[in-house]
C-alpha cells in the first residue's frame, strides 16, 4: 500500500477517534439528574453506618454553585406583616392618612368598619403594613375559600400568616396581603363579637361560675364577671342597640345592649344612665357610670357576654 495512503488513513482515525472521545466525555459532564442512570456506579445495598457503596472507581466529581439563602433572609421573607395604631389627630383627613401610610382608603375603610362620614380628633385607626387588609375567620370558612375571597393563593396566605397548616379557627385574625379583589364589593361581616373591654382593667372580684353569694349568704351561679370599677365610665363592647336601660330586680341599674349574630352584653350596679332603650350605639361608647345599684355589698361592674340567651364567661374574650 502506498505510504501516503497509509498516513493518510491513520490521519483520518485519529481524527475520528478524537472526535467520538470528545463527544463521550461532554455526555458524560452532563449533570445527571435521573438516578437510574447512576446504576453503574452504585448499588441499592445499604452499606453500615447509612449510604451506598461504591462498586466503580471510573467516575467523576462535578462541582455546581448554588445560591444559599441564609436563615435571616428566610425570616424577613416570612415576616407577618406589623399591625398598628393611629390615633387621629387635629387636621387629618382619610386622604393623608391614607397617603402617609401607603395605604389605599378602601384598605383603610375595609379594616375600620366603624368609620363613620367624618374623622374625630383621638380616633383610633387600625394600620396594617403594606396594602394589606385583616380578616377575622368565620364559621364555615376554610383557607381555601378565604384565598378565593379575596383573589389570593392558600401558599401566599399561609407564609404571610406564618401558618404550618391549612387548618384556621373561628375568630382567628388573618392579614391578607394586597387583595386582588374590589374591597367595596364585599362585606366584613363576621359571626363573633370582637369585645371593647367595658372598663379599663383592675381585675375581678368575683368570677363567672357557682359563688357563694356575699349578700343572699348561699351558692348560686353567677352569669357574668365582676369587676373593679369604683364609679367609672363604662362603655359598649361592641355596636348594637339598647334593649334595656333602667332598674332590674338585682342588677340596680343596668344597660343590656343587643349585638348581631344573637349577642347581648349586660353592665349592672351602674350609678348613672347614659343611653336610651331603642339607641343604637357604636363600640366603645359611653354608655353609663359604673355604682353600687341592686344587691351589693360595694362599688363594682357586674358584666355578662350572652349568645342566643346562653351566658358565656366573659374572660373567654380578654386579651
Amino acid at each position: 500500500m502506498n505510504k501516503k495512503i497509509l498516513v493518510g488513513l491513520l490521519t483520518v482515525l485519529i481524527v475520528l477517534n478524537m472526535f467520538f472521545a470528545y463527544n463521550t466525555i461532554k455526555k458524560m459532564e452532563e449533570e445527571v439528574v435521573n438516578t437510574e442512570e447512576f446504576t453503574e456506579f452504585y448499588t441499592e445495598r445499604e452499606e453500615e453506618g447509612g449510604g451506598v457503596k461504591l462498586l466503580e472507581s471510573n467516575f467523576k466529581v462535578y462541582e455546581k454553585h448554588y445560591k444559599i439563602v441564609t436563615e435571616k433572609v428566610k425570616e424577613e421573607s416570612k415576616k407577618r406583616p406589623e399591625i398598628t395604631t393611629y390615633v387621629v389627630k387635629s387636621g387629618d383627613t382619610l386622604g393623608g392618612i391614607a397617603n402617609k401610610f401607603g395605604q389605599t382608603q378602601t384598605v383603610i375603610k375595609y379594616n375600620n368598619s366603624h368609620l363613620g362620614k367624618y374623622l374625630k380628633i383621638g380616633q383610633k385607626i387600625t394600620i396594617t403594613r403594606g396594602n394589606s387588609i385583616t380578616y377575622k375567620v368565620a364559621k364555615g370558612d376554610t383557607l381555601g375559600n378565604i384565598a378565593h375571597k379575596f383573589g389570593k393563593s392558600v401558599s401566599s396566605i399561609q407564609e404571610s400568616n406564618h401558618l404550618k397548616t391549612t387548618v384556621v379557627h373561628i375568630n382567628q385574625k388573618l392579614v391578607i396581603e394586597s387583595p386582588k379583589v374590589d374591597l367595596n364589593k364585599i362585606s366584613k361581616k363576621t359571626t363573633g363579637i370582637d369585645i371593647y373591654w367595658p372598663v379599663k382593667w383592675a381585675g375581678i372580684t368575683s368570677p363567672y361560675g357557682r359563688r357563694f353569694h356575699p349578700v343572699l349568704k348561699r351558692w348560686i351561679g353567677h352569669m357574668g364577671v365582676d369587676l373593679r370599677a369604683h364609679y367609672i365610665p363604662v362603655k359598649a363592647s361592641d355596636k348594637g342597640i339598647v334593649t334595656y336601660s333602667g332598674w332590674m330586680n338585682g342588677y340596680g341599674n343596668i344597660v343590656i345592649i343587643k349585638h348581631s349574630y344573637g349577642y347581648e352584653t349586660r353592665y349592672g350596679h351602674l350609678k348613672t344612665l347614659k343611653v336610651k332603650r331603642g339607641q343604637r350605639v357604636r363600640r366603645g361608647q359611653l354608655i353609663a357610670i359604673s355604682g353600687a345599684t341592686g344587691r351589693v355589698t360595694g362599688p363594682h361592674l357586674h358584666y355578662e357576654i350572652r349568645k342566643n340567651g346562653t351566658p358565656i364567661n366573659p374572660m373567654k374574650f380578654y386579651k
